[in-house]
């Protein structure tokens, strides 16, 4: 890609499609209610209220707030009762089965899962995690995303990578035709436990959590196509070729002390 179009190009590009995704003018955190949720967190921290309190109040102040932003401190006043005390000192004890699940994010209809909306894969983060592992997985996650707006007529669909504590989040949408993008709109170090949950509160965190949750709810989720669509679309559709033959395509000497400029 860089050989063909050129790295300004690519880069041009890129810009061009994150300012479409994520605009300027999206909803951002007030001064008044960030320090109340700073207060509050510091104050669970500290033991002067109980965890059970600092949720209350982060609900009461996303109750206040608009569509956006509510979402982020509804999400921050659940990881209250989410999160341990303390940090996990040993990773490698921990076995993917006892992380989570990989994920899909989808619409419901009556008591049946409609179309998928997003697709999202974990990896411990241990020393059993390398860069060509989270490369599969991320690759894995780009296939099935195109597929699924394949399928289904989506606008665009969300995915989101987990490698231990750090979180990325990606939009893949249809450009053209056979043309595809998937782009990474943010990417941040989640907290580990309720001890440093002030540091991933961020008041840069919080906006950057606000502008993805705009973005999915404003692209990923809007204009879906109804079930008659879905079925003509799905009656073009030629049989999709297995990841399986992606994957035989890729280098499989890869190792993860190589390319450490990149996380990919």
């Amino acid at each position: 890609m860089v050989k063909i179009f050129g790295q300004s190009t690519l880069n041009d590009v890129c810009n061009q499609v994150l300012g479409e995704l994520i605009p300027e003018n999206t909803a951002k955190i007030n001064d008044s209610d960030f320090i109340k949720v700073t207060d509050t967190i510091n104050a669970v921290d500290s033991k002067s209220i109980s965890v059970r309190e600092g949720k209350r109040d982060l609900l009461n102040l996303a109750a206040t707030m608009n569509d956006t932003m509510g979402n982020v401190i509804e999400g921050l006043a659940n990881l209250l009762t989410k999160l341990p005390r303390l940090p996990i000192l040993d990773m490698s004890k921990i076995d993917l089965t006892d992380m989570r699940p990989d994920a899909i994010i989808s619409t419901l209809v009556q008591y049946d899962f409609g179309c998928p909306l997003g697709f999202g894969e974990a990896k411990v983060g241990n020393i059993s995690t390398t860069k060509q592992s989270v490369n599969l997985d991320i690759f894995r996650l780009g296939i099935t995303c195109k597929r699924a707006i394949e399928r289904h007529g989506l606008p665009a669909c969300l995915a989101f990578m987990i490698n231990g504590y750090e979180i990325s989040f990606f939009i893949v949408s249809k450009r053209h035709d056979c043309l595809y993008t998937m782009m990474e709109i943010a990417s941040l170090n989640f907290a580990s436990s309720l001890s440093n949950l002030h540091t991933f509160a961020t008041r840069k965190n919080l906006d950057l959590l606000a502008a993805v949750s705009n973005c999915f709810w404003s692209i990923c989720a809007q204009d879906l196509p109804n079930a008659a669509t879905i079925a003509t679309l799905q009656d073009n559709l030629n049989d999709p070729v297995p990841i399986s033959k992606y994957m035989s395509l890729m280098a499989k000497s890869s190792k993860g002390n190589i390319g450490q400029s990149s996380r990919y």
